[in-house]
């Protein structure tokens, strides 16, 4: 069934969910207007030197991590470590992720297609606003740091919303919700500390874990072979994504849980994202249907003849339904 967007009356709920945080006084005068923030911020959380602890929570889950990020001539380089559960780190330079998985004696290498701690926020705010509202909601303090607080207000009912806490002396991010249309938060990063060096030594980028013995996944190695040179023809077509959402790659990717090749879209619109799989089944038995959630990202699965598409994104169940259901071969239409 076909979902419809109201957005009139979404927009005031947003706004009245958003400004009942009641501990947060909203300033007059001179205050830096919410878009002016955004942008220092998208710049700050790039191009600043930082090393935190952060908590990551979702739903009823929680993780503390350890971030150490470092921007110079060579780009950006970054490391998280996890303080509880299981020990893991990942090292990032620049698009080249190295997770190292102590537990599974494992490192996997890739290309960046995994989400960020923080996100890039590589889109203006103008080109934001013509899908959310920009609202400056007040000030706060976090990890003992003054803060300006930023909404962003979905327009319509096919995404989630945020708020943003902007350090008022240096723009960093410091702490993001995604939040649902009843208010209700469904993914939360926080700094608890935060420390801003001039410089970061290179061996605090370094991974702590003696990998020597571990077996490495190298899933970058496919994205630099010669079979990729030539262009990849698009087989599978996308007919519907909410209004703003732009596809951005298109490739064939082979997942470690599978043999098969999977045909692997993605869309933005610059805050959220979608990802479209889609994989033949050599049998229909193994095929999933349905709904899983995980804090902000959602999971909708379905059986096409006999292909598996699945919908991932951070973005509502109903939105990732409609996009599965408009999967369709590119040599059909």
């Amino acid at each position: 069934m076909a979902v419809t967007a109201k957005s009139g009356g979404r927009v005031w709920l947003w706004l009245a969910a958003l400004l009942s945080t009641g501990h947060i006084q909203a300033e007059t005068g001179g205050d830096p207007t919410p878009e002016s923030l955004y942008e220092s911020m998208a710049k700050a959380t790039r191009e600043l030197n930082y090393d935190g602890v952060f908590v990551y929570s979702r739903g009823a889950d929680a993780d503390s991590m350890r971030v150490i990020h470092r921007a110079d001539q060579h780009g950006e380089q970054e490391r998280i470590v996890s303080l509880s559960g299981s020990p893991r780190e990942v090292i990032r330079s620049n698009d080249t992720v190295k997770c190292y998985l102590p537990d599974r004696r494992a490192v996997m290498i890739e290309k960046r297609t995994m989400r960020k701690f923080l996100p890039s926020f590589r889109q203006p705010a103008s080109e934001i606003a013509v899908n959310y509202q920009f609202e400056l909601i007040g000030r706060d303090r976090i990890a003992g740091r003054r803060a300006w607080v930023i909404g962003v207000l979905p327009r319509n009912a096919f995404r989630y919303g945020y708020r943003f806490w902007v350090d008022a002396e240096n723009r960093l991010l410091l702490r993001s919700e995604v939040v649902n249309s009843r208010g209700a938060v469904l993914e939360q990063i926080l700094f608890t500390q935060l420390t801003l060096p001039a410089t970061i030594a290179d061996e605090l980028l370094q991974p702590a874990v003696n990998s020597e013995n571990f077996t490495t996944f190298d899933k970058s190695r496919s994205a630099e072979g010669p079979s990729l040179e030539l262009p990849v023809t698009q087989k599978w077509l996308v007919q519907w994504v909410p209004q703003g959402f732009s596809q951005r790659d298109y490739k064939i990717q082979r997942l470690s849980a599978s043999d098969s090749p999977v045909d692997h879209i993605v869309f933005s619109d610059g805050l959220a994202t979608i990802s479209v799989f889609v994989e033949k089944l050599k049998d229909k038995a193994d095929s999933l249907e349905g709904f899983t959630a995980v804090g902000a990202v959602n999971t909708y699965s379905r059986l096409n003849d006999n292909y598996q598409v699945t919908v991932v994104g951070e973005v509502p169940p109903l939105t990732v339904r409609q996009v599965a259901g408009s999967v369709v071969l590119a040599d059909k239409h």
